[in-house]
Formats: structure tokens, C-alpha cells, sequence
């Protein structure tokens, strides 16, 4: 099948290329059917494509089996973008090549089809279905290599169709690595185990959880409505997982008369064009929708920018139709506040639909126009810390910066970790003077400036030792015409290797291009300014403290020099000049400045607005694992978030055996805006099912599946919910779930011993005053009752002061709290207290308190020596 554009290459991450080599040693061992097991986001898919575009280029006969219709067309696009050539096995499909040697299959049109050849390799996607048309299909062919995606190989008989697992990453991996996001979740009203049926095979029945589940959808409404606006201020997009059709009709009729508009999809839908209306719809910013109420099927939407947005990548900038899943592109990690290179997991493209609004901002620092429900991360002015620029971001969609009436600071650049290039500041000096007022004719390199910068010129050539002439050309007559005399400078090239070449330009061969060098591109934030204050001798100007504006005649300079600025620390943008004899040039600015303050209350601010949208207008965004990318538009550049998810899921169908049904279900909120942020996602549980898998599915996400003869077992088994299993999953405080001894939605610690004790059969209280930490004698601060907001503020305290890194700032902390002149000197931080997050915010009664007692430690260290 032709394609109209670049096949990528399938660059595998560390984890997958471990993967691979993990599954070829099974199959020298003689192993032919392996599961390959990995949480949501490992790139399972993409790991399989690995191998079957390797088998392509071998010529063998390889099948992708796919258990749903829809996720043909799907799989078809991705293997479209890396170059794998195959054909479609599905009804009757225009992709249809049975000689093509990879072949994408629905499992329900294999089973009734021949194939021309028997299979090399065989892909099953999703293989804890088990389809027995596919496992027939897989015993007909004993020679062939068999692997099953999975992230839950736990369904009963898996055991007895593959032999072997490789276990790809564990899920608690990818979260602290950033490719997922753990979401806050919280555990709700739902109905009594008592009044759930079972089916024969010992799982609850959908008709009698869709008959609890009624009697408590009050509650389902008015527990989404609460978190909804503790989170996120209002509502957000929602998925709902709802047991039965009649069950989610009551669901959407119950937000409804709460003012809320809820629709259902389901796989009874008969009419396609009807859901996938409703989907269209889901999917819009400003959508009527705000929620859809699934009964087994799953949905997601994306939130845009206008086709005019650039995204810079580490190749340049790059617009609408420029990116595919798994290319690079530069985000703004809002942790560490430093720009990072990372994938692309998501693109989409689609025209605006019919009635939807854009909202926009244009100023002299601005140019941005997204759709309404687009996000974007600022920071506000804290009164807490005396109205400056606040320590942690939040979130906004771009209606919402429309409507807001106070101060907030959006980022326009941040710092790239570049190792630099290997040049001097003076080698640099002399680029920069080619860059700007110098040309290249044949072996001879030239620059040409006015009789101001001539001593400066030929210093720096003097101090690099290159051999030059030097003559005087008069107006009219200059490499760069203008009403003065000009001084040219010519360089000879050298010779390559030879006792001239130093003498010559030849040795900075590489770097001499007017459309700016790649290898210029390393360059450090330090050498980027030698490099741009030289450029501004030769064609710019300086602007007091400001790092000045250059002129530039090529588009190819002003893409590189604003990509090169805003990546390491400096805020760029660039206009568009005409001069009169027609030839565009463009101004770029460059500022040292990494945040951009605006106050929308005052008059004479530019506001973002309502705008409207314009005939066959299109829209488009990326998803990457840091929700932010760098975006230009206009030549103005800002740091802005990239498309999300739905970012709520709602359990409504309880599940007695079946942890995979459970773990599929609130994996898709995990996949929504990855990157660490508390409120990214959450997960409302209205179901049980937190109670009854929680302890399984933490230990999944730690230490993977496991070997199949354990994993199988794990759907099988019913699970149970009395006191002691919610004692040890739900949270007495907010009812979130507890992993290990801390809350994932508030943080709540369970003490590190046990409130009560058993003796004689009877429970007995501990007195908690017997286990306090008791402070040092003579310290009477209030603060001192809650030694947990001590060590806080102690954590920020030494962040804040040491320049030694973060764990030299943690035992600094431990010595003022619990040292032996410390804080607390007789007593030990809990389990988890060292280890903690630094906190962005603390109490400041207890910062005084430290910094207090940091100051008596450096006095007393003081008298000591002098004694």
C-alpha cells in the first residue's frame, strides 16, 4: 500500500528493547507461545511492531489479531507511520492484500476464513480474551512463534494456551517514570455484597449490581459533583462505567436533573452514526457533554490548538501534519521546571466543528488560539508569601483564562540540559560575525562591517591566530551596502590537515552555514550568550538589560535562533518585516526571562477572548507524558498544555473475581495528562471494587503479573469485603485508598503502631500522648503538636538553603529535627517521613521555628571554636 508520507523508525524505549531480547531467549529455549505483559502505556503495540516489521523484511507470513472491528482501522494507522506493510483481514475491507507478508485480522473474520500461507509469527492483542476461534487458529499452526499482549494475564486457562511470560515493566515504573499518572482515588457508597447475585461461574450478576446500583445513584451524582469542583474547580470530562443499559439510562437521567448533561454509548447500540455523534460531541471544548456513560465501551477526546500553532521539536518547529506517534518533542516539566526531550503519544487533526468556538489571546508578548477546553498551567500571585509568584502551578482551560479577573504568570521559556559545543567564546565570536555580516565565495570567507567594530574584529582574529587581509570599501561597493565605509576582513580556507589549517577558517568547517548549523545547537545557555551578544553587534541592538533583537534576511535563522533561546532559559518571539524593495525580514527578540506576568483586570492588558472560527478551519494537538509542550504562533512563543484525556472515571459495575475487568477499567484514567500533577486524574469507586482488589492491583503495579501459573489464579478467586480489608485500603480521613500505610488521595499516614492491642480478648486503646514525640526542653511553640508539619517545613527550609543537592538537604533536616540537639531529640521520623516529597507550600510558624534553630546550631558552633 502506498503511503504519502515518511516511514518512522520504531525506536524502542530501554524497557521494550529488554523485552524483545527477554522473548528471544524463550524462543531459543524452544518456547512458541509467550505472553508479553505490561501495564497501560508500555507500548506494548508498539513493541510488537518491532518484531513484525523485522519479520516483514524477512519475508515471513505474520498475523495481528485484534479482538474488536474498531481496532482494525486502528492498528492499520500505526502500522501505516512505521512503515510496515500489510494487509487488512476484516469483512470487506479496501486494505485487503492477502500477498502482503503482515496481515492485520479482526478474530472474529479470521475464524471463518483460510489463509494463503501458513503463519510464521502470530500477534494476539489483548489475549486474556480468549477467543477459541483464535486459539484453534493458533493450535493449526505449531510451528509458528505465538505472542499475547496483555496487562492482565489473569483469566482462567491462560495457563493451558501459552507457556511462558515476559513481564515488560511493572506499572509503579512507569508512573515514577512519568509514562503514567496515578490517580487520586476514592472510595464511595456502594451497594452491600449482600445484595449482588451471582452468576454460575461465582461473579456478580450485571441485572442485580444494575438493581443496587439504582438505589445509590444519588450518590453517585453527588459525589462527582463534589470532587469535580475540589479538583478541578467544576466539572471535568468523565467516563462512567456502568453494568447494564437500564442502569446508565437511570445515571444519565440523574445528572441530568442536577444540570448535568450525561450520555450513554454501549455495545447495544445499534446505530454507529448515533454514538459516534455522541462521541464527536464528547470530544468538542465547549461540548453540551459532560460525561459518557459507558456499558462496555471506552471512548477518549482531544482539545486543540488552531492550524496556524507551531510545536518545536529538537528538529525545529513543526505544524499540523508534521507528527506521529513516538516523535520527539520538547515539554516543560512543571516539577523541576526545566524543559525535557520526550515522545509524542498522541496526534490528532479534525476539522472545527459546526458552532465551536476558539478562544484567543494577541498582544506584543501573546499569539495563541486554542479550542475552549484546551489547558493551561500558570502560576498566581500567593499572598501567602506576599503576593509573590506562587510555588505550584494550576490549571485552567482556556475558557477559564477568559473569565479570569486576576494576575497570573504563564511560562515562555525554560532550561534545557545542554552539554555545549566544543568551542571557545572567542571561536564562538567569530561564527556569530559570519552569521550576521559575513559571506563565503569559493575558498575564501569574508566578513564586512562598518569602521566602529574594526579593531574588535581584527583582535578576535589575531587572538585565534588565523591568517587574514584587511581592506577598507567604500559605500556602494561593500559586501553590505550602507552610507559608510565598511572594513573587510577575507580568511583563507587552510589546508585541511596541513601546517596551515590553523591558519584557515577550514577548522570550523561545520559550523559555517547561514542557515545556522545543527551542530550550533548544543550550545549552553552560557555559550548561547557569547554567541547572541556577538550577534547583535553585527546586525542587532541591545535593549538596556534585555538581551536585545537581531535582524535577520532568512526564516531559517529566525526558527533556529528562537528554538535555541527559549530551550535554554531565554523568552524569544519574532516579527515579519517588509522592506521597500519587497524582501521580507524578520525581527527576533530575545529577553532573559522565563515567565510572562499579565493582570487581566487592567484595562490596557491583553485578555483572552471569545473568537470566531472561519470556513473549513481545522485543529489539532499532540499528548505527551508532561501535558505541556512549547507552542509559536504569530512568531510568539509561550509554554502551554498539550491535549488531556477524560480525566475522571467512575465504577459502577462491581466485579467479585475479576481483577483484569477492574484493572482495564481504571487504566484509561491513568493514561490521561501523565505527569505527576496531584489532580490530574481521579477515580470514584462506587462499585467496591477498590476494597476487593486494592492490595492486588498495588502489587501488580510493583512487582508486574508474575509467572502465569500464579497470574491466572487472580481472576478466579473471589474476593471478600468485611472491616479489616477496608481498614487496611480505606482512609479514615477522606476515604481515598491507603498503598502501603499512606493515603494516595490526602496523604494521611496510618501510625507506625497499631492504636490498639489485643489482651485478653478484649481491645484496648493506647494512649497516642505515649507514643508523641516530645520536643526538646525549653521549646513552646504551638507548631510543636504536629511534628509531621515540623519536618515539613524542615524539608522546604533546607531545599530552600542547601546547594548540595536534595538528599544533602534531607540529612540537614533530619540533624534540626531529630538530631541530637534537634527538634525532637529523642525520637524518630516515621516510616515514609524521610523519603517524602519536599513540599511546595509549609506552615511558616514552624519555618520560623526552624530557621530559628538553625541559627542557635551556627551560634553555638561558633562559641565552640572561639572557646
Amino acid at each position: 500500500m502506498l503511503t504519502l508520507h515518511e516511514a518512522k523508525e520504531i525506536n524502542l524505549r530501554p524497557y521494550q528493547a529488554n523485552a524483545v531480547e527477554a522473548l528471544r531467549d524463550k524462543i531459543r529455549d524452544g518456547i512458541k507461545r509467550i505472553v508479553l505483559c505490561a501495564g497501560t502505556g508500555a507500548g506494548k503495540t508498539l513493541t510488537a511492531g518491532h518484531l513484525l516489521k523485522q519479520a516483514s523484511h524477512k519475508g515471513s507470513y505474520a498475523l495481528f489479531i485484534v479482538d474488536r472491528v474498531a481496532l482494525v482501522d486502528q492498528t492499520s494507522a500505526v502500522f501505516d507511520e512505521y512503515g510496515i506493510p500489510h494487509g487488512v483481514i476484516q469483512g470487506i475491507h479496501d486494505r485487503y492484500a492477502p500477498r502482503e507478508h503482515v496481515q492485520v485480522c479482526s478474530a472474529q473474520t479470521l475464524a471463518r476464513r483460510g489463509l494463503p500461507r501458513d503463519p510464521d509469527l502470530i500477534v494476539v492483542d489483548e489475549a486474556h480474551t480468549r477467543y477459541k476461534a483464535t486459539v484453534d487458529l493458533m493450535n493449526r499452526y505449531p510451528d509458528a512463534v505465538k505472542i499475547g499482549l496483555t496487562a492482565t494475564p489473569f483469566t482462567k486457562g491462560m495457563g493451558n494456551e501459552w507457556d511462558g511470560v515476559v513481564n515488560i515493566i511493572p506499572t509503579r515504573d512507569l508512573i515514577n517514570d512519568g509514562f503514567l499518572i496515578e490517580p487520586k482515588i476514592y472510595v464511595a457508597k456502594s451497594p452491600e455484597d449482600a445484595d449482588l447475585g451471582l452468576n454460575s461461574s461465582g461473579e456478580f450478576t450485571d441485572e442485580s449490581a444494575a438493581s443496587a446500583g439504582i438505589r445509590i445513584i444519588g450518590d453517585v451524582v453527588s459525589e462527582w459533583v463534589t470532587k469535580t469542583h475540589e479538583h478541578f474547580g467544576g466539572p471535568a470530562k468523565t467516563i462512567v462505567f456502568s453494568p447494564t443499559v437500564e442502569h446508565g439510562r437511570e445515571l444519565c437521567t440523574a445528572f441530568r436533573d442536577a444540570g448535568y448533561n450525561f450520555q450513554q454509548i454501549s455495545y447495544l447500540d445499534k446505530n454507529e452514526d448515533e454514538r459516534r455523534d455522541k462521541i464527536r460531541e464528547f470530544r468538542r471544548p465547549d461540548s453540551l457533554i459532560d460525561g459518557l456513560v459507558s456499558c462496555g465501551v471506552l471512548t477518549k477526546g482531544f482539545d486543540c490548538f488552531d492550524q496556524d500553532t507551531e510545536i518545536l521539536t529538537p528538529d525545529g518547529w513543526k505544524g499540523i501534519g508534521g507528527f506521529a506517534v513516538g516523535d520527539k518533542v520538547y515539554g516543560y516539566n512543571r516539577e523541576t521546571e526545566r524543559v525535557e526531550i520526550v515522545d509524542v503519544e498522541f496526534y490528532g487533526d479534525r476539522p472545527l466543528d459546526e458552532g465551536e468556538r476558539i478562544v484567543a489571546i494577541k498582544s506584543q508578548r501573546f499569539d495563541i488560539r486554542t479550542t475552549e477546553g484546551h489547558e493551561f498551567h500558570i502560576k498566581y500571585r500567593d499572598p501567602k508569601i506576599g503576593g509573590r509568584r506562587s510555588k505550584n502551578f494550576i490549571t485552567k482551560t482556556a475558557l477559564q483564562m477568559a473569565e479570569r479577573k486576576s494576575a497570573y504568570y504563564l511560562p515562555v521559556s525554560g532550561e534545557y540540559e545542554f552539554s555545549g559545543v566544543d568551542l571557545s567564546d572567542d571561536e564562538l565570536r567569530l561564527i556569530a560575525w559570519f552569521m550576521t555580516d559575513g559571506w563565503l565565495t569559493g575558498s575564501t570567507l569574508g566578513i564586512c562591517q562598518s569602521k566602529e567594530y574594526k579593531h574588535e574584529i581584527r583582535d578576535l582574529l589575531v587572538r585565534l591566530g588565523i591568517d587574514f587581509n584587511e581592506r577598507e570599501r567604500q559605500p556602494g561597493a561593500t559586501c553590505y551596502p550602507n552610507s559608510k565605509p565598511a572594513i573587510e576582513f577575507t580568511i583563507p580556507k587552510g589546508v585541511a590537515g596541513g601546517a596551515l589549517a590553523r591558519n584557515g577558517w577550514s577548522q570550523y568547517q561545520q559550523y559555517i552555514d547561514k542557515n545556522v548549523s545543527p551542530e550550533l545547537m548544543n550550545m549552553s545557555r552560557e555559550q548561547f550568550r557569547v554567541f547572541w551578544d556577538e550577534l547583535l553587534k553585527g546586525d542587532g541592538a541591545k535593549q538596556g538589560k534585555k538581551a536585545g533583537w537581531l535582524w535577520c534576511d532568512r526564516k531559517e535563522q529566525a526558527d533556529a535562533y528562537t528554538h535555541m533561546a527559549v530551550v535554554r532559559g531565554y523568552s524569544a518571539s519574532f516579527s515579519t518585516q517588509t522592506t521597500s524593495a519587497g524582501k521580507p525580514m524578520y525581527v527576533v527578540s530575545v529577553r532573559d526571562a522565563q515567565w510572562l506576568q499579565t493582570e487581566p483586570n487592567s484595562k490596557l492588558a491583553a485578555k483572552f477572548r471569545i473568537d470566531s472560527s472561519r470556513d473549513g478551519e481545522r485543529v489539532w494537538c499532540i499528548r505527551n507524558r508532561l501535558s505541556t509542550v512549547i507552542t509559536r504562533r504569530g512568531g510568539k512563543i509561550a509554554i502551554v498544555g498539550n491535549c488531556p484525556e477524560a480525566r475522571i472515571g467512575i465504577s459502577c459495575k462491581p466485579y467479585r473475581k475479576s481483577l483484569s475487568s477492574h484493572m482495564q477499567e481504571i487504566g484509561r484514567v491513568m493514561r490521561a495528562l501523565p505527569d505527576g500533577s496531584p489532580k490530574d486524574a481521579l477515580w470514584l469507586d462506587h462499585s467496591g471494587n477498590i476494597e476487593r482488589f486494592a492490595l492486588e492491583m498495588f502489587d501488580v503495579w510493583e512487582n508486574g503479573a508474575g509467572e502465569l501459573d500464579t497470574a491466572t489464579k487472580r481472576d478466579s478467586e473471589k474476593r471478600e469485603r468485611n472491616e479489616q480489608i477496608r481498614e487496611k485500603v480505606v482512609c479514615p480521613e477522606c476515604s481515598g485508598a491507603i498503598r502501603g500505610s499512606i493515603c494516595t488521595a490526602c496523604g494521611w499516614e496510618r501510625p507506625a503502631r497499631s492504636n490498639v492491642t489485643v489482651a485478653d480478648g478484649e481491645l484496648h486503646e493506647f494512649s497516642l500522648e505515649r507514643f508523641a514525640m516530645q520536643p526538646r526542653a525549653g521549646l513552646r511553640a504551638d507548631c510543636l503538636r504536629a511534628p509531621k508539619t515540623v519536618w515539613k517545613a524542615a524539608l522546604s527550609y533546607c531545599a530552600m538553603h542547601s546547594s548540595k543537592g536534595e538528599d544533602h538537604a534531607r540529612r540537614w533536616a533530619f540533624g534540626i529535627v531529630f538530631g541530637r540537639s534537634g527538634i525532637y531529640p529523642t525520637s524518630k521520623p516515621p516510616r515514609g517521613w524521610y523519603d517524602m516529597t519536599i513540599p511546595a507550600s509549609f506552615d511558616q510558624h514552624a519555618f520560623s521555628l526552624v530557621e530559628r534553630e538553625t541559627k542557635r546550631f551556627r551560634k553555638n558552633k561558633r562559641t565552640r571554636r572561639a572557646a
